[in-house]
């Protein structure tokens, strides 16, 4: 058996739809066999090995191969190649559970894959007890495959080479995959502050917030150099020029960035413009640190004189670096997450409003 270009599944549609392939052949007892379908001058039909059938088909197109199944487990491991379509087949009563569940599967084992729904418009028979009318079931349940924005035919025996020719609209796989991609990262944004917490977190504890870089930031140097404002404002303003560097690189932004990159990374980039949203994000964690570190509680304090003595004895007295150090945390821990997570969801609802 060989990579099939159609993958067809169905309870007893495939059978009707076996004995449309094969019109000439008298039909073995196919069971819950796999058939593999290729094409041939006539119809024949061979025994293979483990319970699977080997069937020619002049119905086929030249070079054309299908394999036929009960479901969705059965094909599982059979090889696909990209252009391979599965039809899903159901005949009357429509909408049935196990439809759903099949398309369900494939759905989220192959998001990308071309599935199309063939409703079989069949002769109901005389046994049926079912209160519905066929064919009004039938445009009922079309309708509402398509909501569930699902490629859906209707069709009868006539058209075999119209069902074989089809071809998924290319928009429309594009929009299934990226929905599905949406629910991916709509669980990476629940689970943000986790990886968050060790790949920005972990990252600054050597870098940014390790204790000789806070002592560079609370030092003599930086309030003598903040003269001209209070020694509040001038850690704030060190603090921002080490955590905000013009380039990023090394900066604070650098490794919420990469976060960043990482949780959108199962969109396609056709979405958006990722360098440009980053520095969207950046804006966002300036502005937030700016109002974060804003405290006018301490914004009173200055150095004056303006000597090592007088500032040791301030920072003894009022306990303003322990207060910056403990803000400064607060920003990293609390505020920047909030702000990335809040940005995260911002992208997903633009992008979810797109796709609707």
């Amino acid at each position: 058996m060989g990579v099939p270009d159609w993958i067809f599944l169905g309870e007893k549609a495939r059978l009707e739809l076996l004995r449309w392939l094969l019109p000439e052949a008298v039909a073995p007892d196919w069971g819950e066999s796999l058939v593999w379908v290729e094409y041939g001058s006539s119809s024949a039909i061979r025994r293979g090995l483990d319970d699977f059938w080997q069937v020619q088909s002049s119905c086929l197109l030249p070079g054309m191969t299908a394999l036929v199944a009960a479901t969705a487990e059965q094909v599982a491991a059979v090889g696909k190649k990209r252009e391979t379509r599965v039809g899903v087949l159901e005949e009357f009563p429509f909408g049935r559970q196990s439809t759903y569940e099949t398309l369900r599967t494939i759905h989220q084992e192959d998001p990308v894959r071309e599935v199309l729904v063939v409703l079989l418009d069949l002769p109901l028979l005389g046994g049926s007890t079912d209160l519905d009318a066929p064919e009004d079931q039938l445009e009922e349940q079309y309708q509402a495959y398509r909501k569930e924005e699902e490629a859906v035919i209707l069709y009868g025996a006539g058209d075999l080479p119209g069902l074989l020719a089809w071809r998924q609209d290319t928009l429309l796989g594009q929009r299934r995959m990226a929905l599905q991609e949406l629910t991916d990262m709509q669980e990476l944004i629940r689970v943000i502050r986790y990886d968050y917490e060790y790949m920005v977190l972990d990252d600054l504890q050597e870098t940014l917030l390790a204790p000789a870089q806070l002592e560079r930031i609370c030092s003599f140097h930086t309030a003598k150099r903040g003269l001209a404002y209070c020694v509040w404002v001038a850690y704030q303003r060190k603090a921002e020029a080490v955590f905000f560097p013009p380039s990023d690189a090394g900066g604070f932004t650098e490794p919420v960035a990469k976060l960043y990159r990482s949780t959108l990374r199962v969109l396609p980039p056709a979405f958006w413009d990722i360098d440009k949203d980053c520095d969207l994000l950046t804006k966002k964690l300036r502005q937030a640190w700016r109002g974060w570190m804003r405290q006018p509680e301490w914004e009173h304090l200055q150095l004056n004189p303006a000597t090592e003595e007088s500032y040791e004895k301030l920072v003894a007295e009022s306990g303003i670096n322990a207060a910056f150090f403990k803000r400064l945390m607060g920003f990293v821990n609390e505020e920047a997450l909030r702000v990335l997570e809040e940005h995260l969801q911002y992208r997903y609802n633009g992008i979810k409003e797109v796709l609707k």
